[in-house]
């Protein structure tokens, strides 16, 4: 499963792997599990990783989703664009179920108070984000949403964000900014369901990677470039 996951990649994932162990160790000191198997997060669980169910429909089988989007009037890029906004609303709205509102909840009801390390929770969205739109400048609504499978030009890129050591800037940029909104909207006393959050939102992204099958090609925006893999993300 190595094979599209490069070194920078592992590291970062690695990295998530065992902060999520000292949260775990941290913030449940009773090591009270129960919460684990709660219809709430098992929703949670399988939204995410039907991102990653999502890219490989569309990864392998263009030409229906094509033909479904179609049936909608809408291109498979647009529609697979619009599919992916809904499911980040709700992945959001999941967690949110399954922390019981949280910290959200508080805001909205006036009883949100600032903690110390929430100004670096706030610079990791504002990363994250950052890393995430600069792939849908670069490479566009097309790029972004595997226009090259369902015959829609996307540019070639070697600068910013691809020029960073990782080949899936935006998946990083995602997984930085999901885990930092999910770190703000969760109470102190519950860091220990961060465990799901941080194993669910990890796992989605890494395998979202390596569907991602780059098999050889010429680039899209120039025809007379040497064989090699287009950046799309």
């Amino acid at each position: 499963m190595l094979r599209y996951t490069n070194r920078m990649e592992m590291f970062f994932y690695g990295y998530i792997s065992i902060f999520t162990f000292f949260i775990a160790l941290g913030f449940n000191p009773e090591k009270n599990y129960d919460f684990i198997f709660e219809p709430k997060y098992w929703l949670f669980v399988a939204l995410m990783f039907s991102s990653p169910l999502q890219y490989w429909i569309v990864w392998n089988y263009p030409h229906k989703v094509m033909k479904a989007a179609g049936k909608i009037k809408l291109h498979g890029v647009v529609f697979t664009h619009h599919l992916v906004q809904v499911l980040a609303w709700c992945k959001g709205l999941a967690y949110c179920y399954a922390v019981d509102g949280g910290r959200f909840l508080e805001m909205y009801n006036g009883t949100w108070e600032y903690r110390r390390f929430d100004i670096l929770v706030f610079v990791s969205i504002f990363a994250g984000q950052a890393l995430n739109m600069s792939v849908y400048h670069v490479l566009g609504v097309n790029g972004v949403n595997y226009g090259r499978q369902m015959d829609r030009p996307i540019p070639w890129i070697e600068g910013f964000p691809f020029n960073t050591g990782t080949r899936h800037p935006q998946y990083i940029g995602c997984v930085i900014a999901w885990l930092s909104i999910f770190t703000f909207g969760t109470p102190s006393d519950k860091f220990g369901h961060l465990v799901v959050a941080y194993w669910a939102v990890c796992t989605s992204y890494y395998f979202s990677g390596e569907v991602e099958v780059e098999a050889d090609s010429i680039s899209p925006a120039d025809p007379d470039s040497p064989k090699k893999s287009p950046k799309k993300e």
